[in-house]
């Protein structure tokens, strides 16, 4: 990346990772010599050098987002009927519906795969079709 200052020198920045996993931000005016450059590449080594005989260790990168705890299941007792091998387990939907599902079904980023078996539990007594419409 490229920069123009107040003291229109023209500056390059490179951004760089250390052999001991710590990220550099070098910045290197154009009128620099190819000595002065190795120079400071020299002291970003030492650093590096110095950090790994301290002991230290490059910081952990993260998403940002702290991972959230699984909700711990609650296994009915009963096997899959489906494919004969998961658990089947109560769950509940973002929307509060309540439904039962196989251990061994999965979903990931929006994609459901594995077990495909759920049977939704329907808590509320049968309403007459009388009774919905009037």
């Amino acid at each position: 990346m490229a920069e123009k200052t107040d003291d229109t020198t023209l500056r390059a920045t490179l951004s760089m990772t250390t052999k001991g996993g710590y990220g550099v931000l070098l910045t290197i005016p154009t009128n620099t010599t190819d000595k002065e450059i190795e120079g400071m590449l020299t002291t970003i080594n030492s650093a590096d050098n110095l950090a790994n005989l301290a002991s230290m260790t490059a910081p952990v990168r993260s998403s940002g987002f702290a991972k959230k705890e699984a909700k711990p299941k609650d296994y009915t007792g009963q096997i899959c009927p489906t494919c004969k091998e998961g658990k089947l387990y109560r769950m509940t939907t973002k929307t509060g519906k309540q439904l039962i599902k196989c251990s061994e079904s999965t979903f990931i980023n929006g994609i459901a795969g594995g077990c495909n078996y759920i049977k939704w539990v329907d808590d509320k007594p049968q309403q007459s079709a009388e009774e919905r419409y009037y």
